[in-house]
């Protein structure tokens, strides 16, 4: 049985006067990485005003009372040896800071309250940072590689919040105004749900007593998970044609499930199974073989109420065919559980030897545990009940999920590239 112990960790939890929690993974000797998540993503976006929830970070991460310049906040941090960001999902608004030394919390608390309760929210602001957003905008719908993700979201959830882009279109965009900001601002962040999740070499204690200082806002306790999200698969196929480029971009999937199922362990096996590493299925028949594509992967992509499972890889146009044939077969193979016990072996050891790599750095603890931590605070969601829920994943568990999930006639195809969805003919 894993615990945190075996990773030099101590987890510890407190609430604040104002209903905030507080987690802590405490590190000895280790940089500290805080962050306060918000239950405010993009999912809340206005119809029409799609992108309010990440024009709404930028406005609030620009000037504050305390740092009224755009360049003073990362002026005082950096002079600490740290830094600051903050970034918007669908489901949540994060807000960042680290710094090399512990003794230094309060310089982190303060770039992170100063945005939560004191930015300057006003035209000036909004005016430059929609010009930054739609110069971000344009650095996405410009590249299909990176394009590609929202394709994949606006196909696979089709009809829920989290389909349109995090970044809105140039139009949705445009129609958002100060007032939408201040509103978002006041009802998602000062009366949200939210959670700070801090690791390195701190005490519980003292990131309480510089938050209690620092913030006077009262945060909800209520939260409302939404149903899961069962999609309607009245379109499967969805391409965005980029004429002239030599090469097709593709994720082939199926529906998933929420990060907090029963499925969700051996689903994330399934994947890695596949198209998990160098010597995984897909990698040797595409790479190694037949030298078709430089690298191909799998994802299992799990939400609150929502997940997505599928493959993901590039190729050039004259051999795509050939391409989405092999990754159908090895699919299909899944599906009929053509799958041993020695690769699952191999896969489930490599899962827990490499999580060590993976959890070295301050940054990984905070941003492992604060999307659970946020949602899931009654539940053990940590590391090592997730590596003991793995280590107990038997060949029948997978072969029961890729049954259960990998269904033909139920999966969905999303492209970008020199492809048309007239090109695209799939098998399964």
């Amino acid at each position: 049985m894993f615990k945190l112990s075996d990773f030099g960790v101590t987890r510890n939890t407190a609430t604040l006067s104002n209903g905030m929690r507080v987690v802590t993974f405490e590190r000895a000797g280790m940089p500290l990485y805080i962050e306060a998540l918000f239950f405010a993503g993009s999912c809340f976006d206005p119809s029409g005003k799609e992108g309010a929830a990440h024009f709404t970070e930028h406005v609030i991460c620009s000037t504050t009372k305390k740092f009224p310049k755009r360049e003073t906040m990362a002026t005082f941090i950096e002079g600490f040896g740290g830094g600051t960001n903050a970034y918007t999902s669908s489901d949540v608004l994060g807000i960042e800071s680290w710094v090399g030394d512990p003794v230094d919390l309060p310089v982190a608390v303060e770039t992170i309250t100063e945005r939560i309760e004191n930015p300057l929210i006003n035209s000036n602001e909004v005016e430059n940072e929609r010009k930054v957003i739609h110069d971000e905008i344009g650095r996405y719908i410009t590249k299909p590689d990176r394009y590609l993700p929202f394709l994949w979201n606006e196909l696979i959830y089709r009809g829920h919040p989290s389909s349109h882009s995090v970044l809105g279109s140039h139009k949705s965009l445009d129609a958002v105004t100060t007032s939408d900001i201040k509103k978002y601002h006041q009802d998602l962040l000062l009366r949200g749900h939210a959670v700070v999740v801090a690791s390195g070499g701190i005490k519980i204690a003292d990131v309480c007593r510089e938050l209690e200082a620092k913030l006077t806002t009262n945060f909800s306790k209520n939260l409302d998970i939404p149903q899961t999200f069962n999609p309607t698969r009245d379109r499967f196929v969805l391409t965005r044609r980029y004429a002239g480029t030599d090469r097709v971009y593709f994720n082939l999937g199926f529906p998933g499930c929420p990060k907090d199922h029963e499925d969700k362990v051996a689903l994330d096996l399934t994947a890695d199974v596949i198209a998990g590493g160098m010597s995984s299925i897909l990698m040797k028949r595409l790479r190694l073989e037949r030298g078709l594509v430089y690298g191909v992967g799998a994802f299992n992509v799990s939400s609150i109420d929502r997940g997505s499972w599928g493959i993901g890889t590039s190729c050039v146009k004259d051999k795509f065919d050939e391409v989405i044939g092999i990754v159908i077969e090895e699919i299909d193979n899944l599906y009929n559980g053509k799958i041993d016990q020695d690769r699952l072996q191999l896969i489930k050891n490599h899962s827990v030897k490499a999580v060590r790599f993976d959890v070295q750095t301050s940054e990984s603890w905070v941003s492992r545990s604060s999307f659970v931590e946020l949602f899931y605070p009654d539940r053990d969601m940590s590391l090592p009940q997730y590596l003991n829920e793995e280590s107990k994943v038997t060949l029948d568990d997978i072969k029961r999920v890729a049954k259960k999930y990998l269904q033909p006639g139920q999966w969905y195809f999303a492209a970008t590239g020199d492809i048309k969805e007239s090109d695209i003919k799939i098998d399964y």
